[in-house]
């Protein structure tokens, strides 16, 4: 069988216009979602199609306050999920991390620092406490040469298209 440019296959089962999904939740629907291993947060829609803000923006924002760039909302109580305008402060994201510097170093918040362990460089056989990030780990000077050699030869390859 040979199709046609412009032919559809299965009109049938294709989505109809102005049919609205089963799914679709209307403006002011609250959903708990967890980002990248982060805390769970309470997501509200604000407007269509699918603008969603985390609840503690949206309350701090309908309280009569602003969010200048380079703030974040914090919870004073450390838990994420307790939206009560009281529990909210406006934080520069550099106070914000020095309060949580601590927990993220311990590993205490999930999904954020890799547990430190005894690793063997690729390249000189040396142990080291590091965190394992790749498959090949480096100690920090075999990483800072490897790094200087990745340069020369972009340098290299980038000068040779030149000439």
């Amino acid at each position: 069988m040979v199709i046609q440019k412009g032919e559809r296959i299965s009109p049938a089962t294709e989505f109809k216009k102005g049919i609205i999904p089963q799914n679709k939740l209307p403006i002011g629907s609250e959903t708990v979602r967890t980002h990248k291993g982060d805390y769970p947060r309470i997501w509200i829609k604000v407007k269509e199609p699918n603008v969603w803000i985390m609840k503690s923006v949206y309350l701090w924002l309908s309280a009569g306050y602003e969010i200048p760039q380079g703030c974040v909302i914090h919870h004073l109580n450390k838990i994420a999920l307790d939206d009560r305008l009281e529990n909210l402060c406006l934080l520069t994201r550099a106070a914000h991390r020095l309060i949580h510097d601590d927990e993220l170093k311990n590993g205490k918040i999930p999904g954020k620092p890799l547990p430190t362990k005894t690793i063997i460089c690729s390249k000189c056989s040396i142990k080291y406490k590091g965190q394992i990030q790749r498959v090949k780990s480096y100690c920090q000077q075999c990483a800072k040469e490897r790094h200087r050699e990745k340069d020369r030869a972009y340098k290299k390859r980038l000068h040779s298209k030149c000439r």
